[in-house]
């Protein structure tokens, strides 16, 4: 997980919220498909919660602050909006569910929009798990979201991508040591987005570990 700086609400939500009686059940499918890209941009294509790749037609409109806790008109609050996985809905191998599929509507302490409470996110390089010293922040990336899922191998995938980090700048640099300008640059390396905006799955795990070497 990683920090989502919100943009502006897509033009044609501002205006469909001008009309009378707009509510978020009364959405224009046009409008909805415009949230759907505007939040794809934001988080470079990738899932809030897991960060996998996600699409315009393979994603969910996440409200960070549970729909069921809104008005209908409240649930248009566009900074509230986070785009996610379907979290395994459609498996039909297995019951168990991950991110916001798995939440339903229980409260959330961590979120992506809060750099303050991104940067108490750990992780174990080892095994590619994601955790926290805070204790509720443990609880919903371990219980809430399902973000150490064996089924899935969410922790495989972490530790895969850090793992491939680690060989390559092995590869670069075979006396093992690194200034804090390589780092740096690494850093953005892994922060820049693809010709597509596609950010690098799973990248928080390499950003976690860059951030807490540069000095």
């Amino acid at each position: 997980m990683i920090y989502i700086k919100k943009g502006q609400e897509p033009k044609s939500l501002t205006e469909y919220k001008k009309k009378i009686g707009a509510s978020y059940a009364g959405l224009e499918t046009e409008c909805k498909d415009d949230i759907r890209k505007s939040l794809l941009h934001e988080q470079g294509n990738l899932c809030a919660y897991c960060m996998q790749r996600i699409s315009e037609n393979a994603m969910k409109i996440e409200h960070w602050i549970p729909e069921e806790k809104l008005t209908d008109y409240e649930r248009l609050n566009y900074n509230n909006m986070l785009g996610c996985c379907y979290g395994h809905e459609k498996d039909t191998k297995s019951s168990e569910l991950t991110c916001d599929s798995n939440r339903k509507s229980e409260k959330l302490t961590i979120d992506p929009r809060d750099a303050t409470l991104i940067s108490l996110i750990k992780y174990n390089t080892l095994t590619g798990e994601i955790y926290s010293d805070n204790e509720e922040i443990n609880k919903d990336l371990n219980k809430t979201l399902n973000l150490n899922s064996k089924t899935y191998f969410l922790k495989e995938n972490r530790k895969a991508v850090y793992d491939e980090f680690i060989r390559i700048m092995c590869k670069r640099k075979k006396s093992g040591t690194w200034s804090n300008g390589d780092l740096r640059k690494i850093y953005q390396h892994y922060l820049s987005r693809d010709d597509k905006g596609n950010l690098k799955e799973y990248c928080g795990i390499v950003l976690w570990y860059l951030e807490n070497r540069i000095r």
